[in-house]
């Protein structure tokens, strides 16, 4: 599977933008303020992992990473920590399953939490400028769209990689070439 583009973050920065006014606007009819916020983190926390797992290239590990992200979530609401801790718990959850399963080692991991942190101040300049759920969440989400991008090295295969592929296929262009004229013969 392709990873993730620029395009995509943007529209899924959208959808969960426009998720989370509507699921908070929901839950405010049902709840206190803190107790809809603290559901909507948790929903949307949810909604990005399974996002995160079903955009992931490496089958292996993807059961156990969504149990231990509801373990982490189930844990959190055990605790009862304050509103920060319990955000900062939520974004520590999906950066360590983001970096898991899209990034290659521990500079690009460093470099996936400074968007985490880009991101979160981002969100937090947002909400505080304009005090709507919406724009909180699209900046969030915005800053985080590029997270695929981050790569040391070359991104594209080299001469060596060409070079074993041109061999592959003449090997098989020949290998058809002797099972087509061994058929034809009598």
């Amino acid at each position: 599977m392709k990873r993730p583009g620029m395009w995509e973050g943007v529209g899924l920065a959208l959808v969960m933008a426009t998720a989370a006014s509507v699921i908070h606007w929901s839950l405010g009819m049902l709840w206190t303020e803190a107790l809809a916020v603290r559901v909507l983190i948790t929903l949307l926390t949810g909604a990005y992992a399974i996002y995160l797992l079903v955009r992931s290239s490496n089958p292996a590990g993807r059961w156990v990473a969504a149990c231990a992200v509801a373990l982490s979530i189930t844990v959190l609401w055990l605790i009862r920590p304050a509103d920060g801790l319990f955000l900062a718990g939520h974004l520590l959850t999906l950066w360590l399953l983001r970096s898991a399963f899209f990034q290659s080692g521990l500079i690009t991991a460093a470099l996936d939490l400074a968007l985490w942190l880009a991101g979160t101040a981002t969100a937090a300049w947002a909400a505080a400028q304009s005090h709507s759920l919406f724009l909180t969440f699209w900046c969030f989400f915005l800053v985080q769209a590029p997270f695929a991008r981050i790569r040391i090295g070359p991104s594209a295969p080299g001469p060596a990689a060409d070079f074993s592929f041109d061999q592959a296929a003449h090997a098989a262009d020949q290998a058809l070439r002797k099972l087509s004229s061994e058929w034809q013969r009598p």
